[in-house]
């Protein structure tokens, strides 16, 4: 991990000094990071987004963290987390190629509300399984998973909407912050979750390649199913509090349009 480190912070460097802008932000904008900073806090959507994600990777990592845990010492046949992760993969996939079909039905914001809550839901019902029933504990991870595939681009392109919003609301263009803050609170989601996920064993008295008591069967249980449900409601809910519809993306789009349209004119006028 540490060779990694060091090689990923050099790239990071080498990316970052040989990359050059190319969309230019409006002419009068003087760039100034405490006002880009400014503006983006200010952004109500995107401070949606932002807490939304912190949420959800929190669950993504909590239950990634906790699946071998649960079929070694819970299901006791680890054996079976290969097939269980491949199925849950390839109906992410085949949820993501959905993408578009959904959105023939569905407006995103209220799409996203929807999968997510019911992934949460589907997520709590393992709980109940018996954790010998292979097939149920199959069937309902190939559903929760084909029900979240939509919800990464639909939150990227959820993103760039904030993005014409922040420049719509107050005149500054902050599309690289916008976005490269968005990452971070992935990251930052990733880290509590995988954080909760140690403490969590911990707190449950789990001891490594020993056979565990009543306490922490119920603590695995709930790392694996009542804990990211809850992780993922609350990132559906952070979703209620998204302001923008699919109306007034399309009323900004079209002044921005207006606006640049207006000064390209007003350049050229004074040409």
């Amino acid at each position: 991990m540490l060779l990694f480190s060091v090689i990923s912070v050099a790239m990071f460097l080498y990316t970052f000094a040989m990359t050059r802008e190319r969309v230019q932000p409006p002419s009068d904008q003087v760039g100034s990071l405490r006002k880009d900073l400014t503006t983006l806090v200010s952004n109500a959507p995107w401070v949606v987004l932002f807490f939304s994600a912190i949420f959800t990777l929190t669950n993504t990592a909590v239950r990634g963290a906790s699946i071998i845990y649960y079929f070694k010492y819970v299901v006791r046949d680890e054996s079976k987390v290969a097939l269980y992760m491949s199925a849950g993969s390839l109906a992410f996939i085949a949820g993501a190629a959905s993408t578009k079909l959904f959105l023939r039905w569905f407006e995103r914001r209220p799409l996203m509300i929807g999968l997510t809550l019911l992934n949460a839901v589907i997520m709590a019902s393992f709980y109940f399984v018996n954790p010998q029933m292979l097939w149920l504990l199959y069937v309902l991870n190939i559903l929760a998973t084909f029900l979240v595939g939509p919800t990464p681009a639909m939150l990227w392109s959820m993103y760039a909407d904030t993005a014409d919003y922040g420049e719509w609301k107050f005149g500054r263009r902050t599309t690289g912050l916008v976005f490269s803050a968005a990452v971070f609170s992935q990251k930052l989601g990733l880290a509590i979750g995988a954080a909760l996920a140690g403490w969590m064993l911990h707190y449950f008295g789990f001891v490594a390649n020993a056979a565990q008591d009543g306490r922490t069967l119920h603590g695995i249980n709930l790392m694996f199913s009542i804990g990211p449900a809850v992780f993922a409601i609350l990132g559906g809910l952070a979703i209620f509090f998204y302001p923008l519809t699919e109306t007034q993306v399309k009323t900004i789009e079209r002044d921005l349009t207006a606006r640049k349209g207006s000064a390209a004119a007003a350049g050229a006028a004074t040409a």
